[in-house]
């Protein structure tokens, strides 16, 4: 029986390690060849892994901010929405009532004034829209309704007023309710009086969204919407042949509302102008650092490809000639 030389120990472990160091390539080739990316960065960078710290750091600052500003963005668009929305309410009840105003009988003013109840309810369920599970108009109570509803706010207005009266004294009565201190704030207003801290957006940007429903403009849109609707309440309860100066009344309300609510849409605007620019800049800075980071740890799939398939190459040619030392099968070679 022969039996093995040095040499041939001395072979045999050779080829062993070779075999070892190129099964251990395959992952790490293999990984580079399908990221595109360095498996060991630390190699990559000469160990200078505090470069690449700070760009991830940078990189997650800005996600960071672009989701807080895509954020901000949706929620104002969805107030400007809202105050659209009442715009158009404010101009299609005025569009109503004008040909009544004009020549309508007292039949058709007491119809336009009886319908004001429900346009005043869809004022306030507009103004109590929720997104993504938020109150808009509640300042940072967002969990509940901003309004009372309608009707729980005409029966209150109902109380404020002995009968018999005058159209301007109602009509007091209702801007004085909804007034700043006045019933409104405390029956009527269901939010907080603390509206949302400004919102960082990056870049030392801050964007505004506190607009709640004790904003000025949107006083003065309920009470202008309030005021028909009451005046239609009383109608039923104590006719009254000044119905028709209340719709008149009513109308000129509303033509001021409609006003208000322009310039807060406006204003709403100027704030969604700013969001949206700082969420360009965090996308575009997203954008920068996300590819310097992938140049920085990047490696060349085709390089990687080709030395993948050298290396299977390699074990090929181990193979056979650990194989032809000592009779291996492929299987058992690569266990």
């Amino acid at each position: 029986m022969n039996s093995a030389s040095f040499g041939d120990m001395a072979h045999h472990l050779l080829l062993r390690r070779k075999s070892a160091s190129l099964k251990a390539k395959l992952p790490v080739l293999s990984h580079e060849m399908t990221t595109g990316k360095f498996k060991d960065k630390a190699l990559k960078l000469n160990g200078q892994l505090g470069i690449l710290a700070g760009l991830e750091k940078s990189l997650s600052r800005a996600k960071t901010h672009a989701s807080t500003a895509q954020s901000v963005t949706q929620f104002l668009n969805q107030q400007e929405l809202v105050i659209k929305e009442l715009t158009t309410l404010a101009t299609d009840s005025m569009s109503g009532m004008a040909p009544v105003m004009q020549n309508g009988s007292e039949r058709d003013v007491t119809r336009v004034l009886s319908d004001a109840g429900d346009v005043f309810a869809s004022a306030i369920s507009v103004i109590n829209t929720r997104f993504a599970g938020r109150s808009i108009f509640s300042g940072i109570a967002t969990t509940q309704a901003a309004i009372a509803p309608s009707e729980q706010i005409l029966d209150l207005l109902f109380s404020e007023v002995t009968m018999p009266t005058s159209v301007f004294a109602i009509s007091d009565i209702v801007d004085e309710w909804f007034s700043p201190g006045g019933g409104f704030d405390a029956a009527g207003y269901l939010g907080s009086s603390q509206s949302p801290a400004p919102v960082h957006i990056g870049s030392g940007r801050f964007v505004k969204n506190d607009v709640t429903a004790q904003d000025t403009a949107i006083r003065v849109a309920l009470a202008a919407f309030a005021k028909p609707a009451l005046f239609g309440k009383l109608n039923i309860n104590h006719p009254s042949p000044n119905a028709h100066a209340g719709l008149q009344e009513a109308y000129f309300s509303l033509l001021s509302s409609e006003r208000a609510l322009i310039e807060l849409g406006a204003r709403i605007g100027s704030n969604q102008e700013k969001a949206l620019t700082g969420l360009l800049r965090a996308e575009t800075e997203k954008t920068s650092l996300s590819l310097a980071r992938a140049e920085l740890i990047a490696s060349d799939p085709y390089e990687a490809a080709s030395k993948f398939e050298n290396a299977i190459t390699l074990i090929d040619t181990v193979y056979a000639l650990t194989a032809r030392a000592s009779r291996l099968t492929l299987s058992d070679y690569l266990k």
